[in-house]
């Protein structure tokens, strides 16, 4: 089991896996009664990731190779965070780096020093190994928000439960309803959040229902789509978004990726939620395509972002951010929002969003592109979601306010007359 896990970490840490792919691929060997245990550590390392690199920087004088540095935050973790004793930890650390041909002796020596780490004095080292988030992101949040939200925004707590919505091709909500436990399940204005008994029970009934965050439901009704509507979502996949409005109103959309096998999540999606009138396309989002050119009532750019709003929900994101390639985000967003605006007929609108909170991908990126199309103008929408309400009438949705991650939604008008 431990090797599992050592496996698992050694891919996301030295070969740069996502988490949850790494995690995926990695149980499907593993016996049912390891799987949980295995998560748990997965995930916590990840999580806690921040504070192993802290702790392993005191604790050596010289960077260990990958694979020492894997079983070193492994034992890290369970003697701070799992209710194990030290001795019990140390001895399984130390046979799996026998097993590895890796050094035992020094795994043994350095896990047995590891409760005598100096915690920094210093006010933003200590905030970033609270919050197990880089000082850079810190600052950045803190510049644009203020201490206070800053501290509100990482210090409220993890959601435990898991948002789905009924799927209306198959059931009504009153009778879906009868499948939760409201004890423990509660209702939101778009969907549920629903504890782990209540998926079990409809694991069996998967065409019932989707997980889909409230965040991003929110982003979809921002749009306000109507019978009629023709809609384009340049940045489609998974798909979520796509089948989401298609159920919202009888409407026409097309729903496009740059990537083959993410267009394939795409059909999956429709498949399993019986949305087959989706037209699925291969589609690079910064690069203007003449043929569609004033042709839509509704244009959505779910752009590619930091996900800095979604730190609750992927522990590895600073496994692949860096305030470096913020930079190389924005103006990847730049591109797509002015490319995807000439596809809006006049009249229509292009609503840009985000799982971040950082501004300068967000109301900057929007700002921008106002003061550089004249004949676009911030409008007004109504989502049942509270959040903080931004200039231009923009919203940023907080989880300490939103009861739903960080999302930012910016919804333009192409008005058909301008001053």
């Amino acid at each position: 089991m431990i090797k599992h896990c050592y496996q698992i970490l050694y891919k996301i840490f030295a070969d740069g896996a996502y988490v949850n792919i790494a995690l995926n691929n990695g149980l499907k060997s593993v016996s049912p009664n390891d799987k949980n245990i295995i998560t748990r550590i997965v995930y916590g390392v990840t999580e806690k990731n921040i504070f192993l690199e802290y702790a392993i920087d005191k604790l050596v004088k010289k960077r260990p190779h990958v694979s020492d540095t894997v079983i070193l935050k492994m034992g890290i973790y369970r003697i701070y965070f799992m209710n194990e004793p030290d001795y019990a930890v140390v001895n399984t650390m130390v046979e799996l780096a026998k097993s590895l041909k890796r050094s035992p002796a020094f795994i043994n020596a350095v896990l047995r020093k590891c409760r005598k780490i100096e915690m920094p004095s210093e006010e933003y080292e200590k905030k970033s190994l609270e919050y197990n988030v880089p000082i850079w992101a810190i600052k950045e949040i803190e510049k644009d928000f203020g201490q206070e939200i800053t501290e509100q925004f990482f210090i409220h707590p993890k959601e435990l439960l898991t948002h789905i919505r009924h799927n209306p091709k198959k059931i009504s909500q009153n009778d879906f309803e009868q499948y939760l436990n409201f004890e423990f399940d509660r209702k939101t204005p778009y969907g549920y959040y629903v504890c782990h008994n209540t998926l079990t029970k409809l694991k069996e009934h998967t065409h019932l229902y989707t997980v889909q965050s409230l965040g991003s439901m929110a982003v979809c009704n921002a749009i306000g789509v109507a019978k009629g509507n023709k809609v384009l979502d340049v940045c489609a996949a998974p798909g979520g978004k796509s089948i989401y409005l298609k159920q919202l109103a009888d409407i026409s959309i097309t729903s496009c990726d740059i990537h083959p096998h993410r267009l394939e999540l795409i059909n999956s999606y429709k498949k399993r939620m019986d949305e087959n009138d989706i037209k699925v396309v291969k589609n690079d989002a910064v690069v203007f395509n003449p043929k569609w050119e004033g042709q839509f009532d509704a244009v959505l750019c779910d752009v590619p972002c930091s996900g800095l709003g979604v730190l609750n929900s992927r522990t590895d994101i600073f496994q692949h951010r860096t305030k470096d390639s913020i930079k190389e985000l924005t103006d990847l967003q730049d591109k797509i929002i002015q490319t995807s605006s000439k596809y809006v007929k006049k009249g229509g609108c292009l609503v840009y969003s985000t799982c971040t909170i950082l501004k300068q991908e967000n109301e900057q990126i929007v700002n921008k592109f106002l003061a550089n199309n004249t004949h676009f103008k911030p409008i007004d929408f109504d989502i049942k979601v509270k959040s903080l309400k931004l200039n231009n009438n923009f919203v940023q949705l907080m989880p300490y306010i939103s009861d739903t991650e960080g999302f930012f939604i910016a919804k333009v008008k192409y008005e058909t007359t301008v001053n």
